[in-house]
């Protein structure tokens, strides 16, 4: 399974754990425990870099609401997700 396709799937589980989805695909994939385990590390790790991605963008999000306020924390957002697409090709390598 891929990175991406891993990713997706966790996305639209946001109600479950890391341990359920784990589980889920485990069983949907006849997994092993250990490619289990690694699944659930890896899941693990897609919501800590989320949480932060998410941190980072409400650091931004500007106390005071101007016209100008507001369009540069848009614009950081959209430099923020454009880098963060820009490694989509990463797991291709």
């Amino acid at each position: 399974m891929t990175p991406s396709v891993l990713a997706k799937k966790v996305a639209h589980r946001s109600s479950k754990s890391s341990r359920e989805i784990a589980d889920e695909l485990a069983s949907t994939y006849a997994m092993t425990s250990a490619e289990r385990r690694i699944n659930e590390n890896l899941i693990r790790a897609m919501r800590a870099a989320n949480r932060e991605f998410c941190s980072h963008l409400q650091r931004a999000l500007p106390l005071k609401r101007t016209k100008k306020g507001i369009a540069d924390f848009l614009t950081t957002i959209e430099q923020e997700c454009l880098e963060a697409q820009r490694h989509d090709s990463d797991e291709f390598v």
